[in-house]
């Protein structure tokens, strides 16, 4: 679509295209009118180069893929990282791409021991720690700001404004 230079160089632009990449945290029902609350926002001109990439997403992301699919409203893990980071994890209790099988073997059991030290932890009633700091407190941005939005302290673009800073603020 040829866009990196306008996305770089347009801070309207770069505004909007991350607005329209927070779309997912709206509720699935009002998904449409926030695309379109982001579309009235533009002046025509914004509109215009930004035209093909409102009909791709349209198009594509709310014709052809059931917006429940990729929305995340609510949803507190909202990407696959966690299964990521302990396969990272586990990758380096092992240390090795082709472990041997007493290493693997002490690497499993040792796995067990933590799931079953959480799982206990959780029944008991502790919280488990988010791990990685900055995803806690996109977590809390988020939470909070969707609690804001739920007392309709926010409109639809207003939030995704705010949802697509808190989103760059922390790097995602």
């Amino acid at each position: 679509m040829g866009l990196t230079t306008v996305y770089t160089s347009n801070e309207s632009i770069k505004g909007c295209i991350r607005q329209l990449m927070a779309l997912g945290f709206l509720p699935v029902p009002r998904i449409r009118e926030g695309l379109q609350a982001i579309i009235d926002s533009l002046s025509n001109a914004e509109y215009d180069i930004l035209e093909s990439l409102f009909q791709y997403l349209v198009s594509w992301w709310c014709e052809r893929i059931p917006l429940s699919m990729w929305n995340v409203h609510g949803i507190q893990r909202r990407t696959n990282n966690n299964c990521e980071g302990w396969h990272n994890k586990f990758n380096r209790k092992v240390n090795r791409h082709h472990p041997n099988i007493w290493r693997l073997i002490s690497a499993l059991q040792s796995e067990q021991a933590n799931s079953t030290r959480e799982r206990l932890q959780i029944l008991g009633g502790q919280e488990i720690q988010c791990r990685n700091r900055e995803y806690d407190s996109l977590n809390r941005d988020l939470d909070r700001l969707k609690k804001l939005y739920d007392i309709d302290l926010l409109n639809d673009l207003d939030y995704l404004i705010v949802v697509s800073y808190s989103l760059a603020r922390h790097g995602a």
